[in-house]
């Protein structure tokens, strides 16, 4: 007779499944794990097939659950003396017009050694399209927008003194 198999937890990767997996062997739970040779191996489908299922034997759901819930408690907070992780706005750009001044900045750095003078024309047109956009900037985007900005004016001017005196004008 076949066993009727349910799924107890969704993971991304195969490694937190099968971490999670080899803690429940401990308690003598079998276990299986349902698409995990596909999120290994095409990682970029991970999320069209739900990610990888931990799927255990419906007599087993509620032992499963509860250790589930001992590795890592749903909601867990950090206690008083454990730092909390990081907040998405305290690690990346808060604003459209930061990220867009990042985005110059990048340009105008990789364009220094990577084709010099059409990075920078790109990065003056994106910084001509955020100061036209009015979007406001953090003293970080401010910083990369005057940076790129300087660079792209010393690069361009450079570019255009070697064309002059290459022409012969």
């Amino acid at each position: 007779m076949e066993q009727q198999l349910i799924t107890v937890a969704t993971f991304v990767t195969p490694v937190e499944a099968d971490l999670v997996r080899n803690a429940l062997a401990e308690e003598g739970i079998e276990s299986y794990l349902e698409g995990e040779w596909t999120a290994g191996m095409l990682w970029h489908l991970s999320n069209a097939i739900g990610g990888v299922k931990l799927q255990v034997a419906a007599a087993d759901v509620a032992r499963a659950k509860a250790i589930l819930t001992e590795i890592e408690p749903e909601g867990k907070l950090p206690a008083d003396d454990e730092e909390a992780p990081p907040t998405e706005e305290e690690v990346s750009p808060t604003s459209r017009g930061d990220a867009t001044a990042a985005r110059a900045w990048r340009a105008a750095v990789i364009g220094l050694f990577v084709c010099p003078p059409f990075l920078q024309v790109y990065s003056l047109f994106v910084l001509t399209s955020l100061a036209w956009a009015g979007l406001p900037l953090s003293d970080r985007g401010k910083r990369s927008f005057y940076l790129a900005l300087a660079i792209d004016v010393v690069v361009v001017a450079v570019a255009c003194l070697f064309i002059r005196s290459v022409s012969g004008s």
